[in-house]
């Protein structure tokens, strides 16, 4: 139950925190942050659909972007934002790879494994997040610019 409250706190703190935002953009007439489980996002109604630092955590990765493809509006965009890993070790020769493997052994994986899931923890990158959104029926995934050694930046489109 504490749980449940402690997630319940965050979501009205990240709406609250976003309303605010845009309401000092003058664009609350045309922009609206919707959190929630993506499950029960409403088919068809989004431009954008945003996903941070969470996608090698879930135990289904390839039914969350299912989720997400089908509540984007037709030609819109998926973003996401996760891990910068190479399936070769040799690639990951840097200092925020070595703090991000043992990090994602620690949390990342357990996370998904619990619900006894993909485990991808630092298993994953572009290679892994384009097969994933094939199978979701995503028919681009691109690496954008501006990408770190830690994080990247990706676009979906279906």
């Amino acid at each position: 139950m504490r749980d449940r409250a402690c997630v319940d706190c965050a979501r009205k703190s990240i709406s609250e925190s976003a309303l605010c935002w845009i309401r000092s953009l003058c664009v609350a007439d045309r922009l609206q942050f919707v959190i929630a489980d993506s499950s029960k996002l409403q088919p068809g109604k989004f431009d954008l659909v945003t996903i941070f630092n969470s996608v090698h955590h879930f135990s289904e990765p390839v039914a969350l972007l299912t989720h997400c493809r089908k509540a984007l509006k037709a030609g819109r965009v998926c973003f996401i934002i996760d891990a910068n890993l190479s399936l070769n070790p040799e690639d990951n020769m840097n200092i925020a790879v070595r703090v991000s493997y043992p990090a994602t052994t620690l949390w990342c994986l357990q996370d998904s494994m619990a619900g006894n899931g993909a485990g991808l923890g630092s298993e994953f990158g572009e290679a892994v997040l384009k097969d994933l959104g094939s199978k979701s029926g995503f028919t681009q995934c691109r690496k954008l610019a501006g990408s770190t050694p830690l994080e990247a930046y990706y676009e979906l489109r279906s």
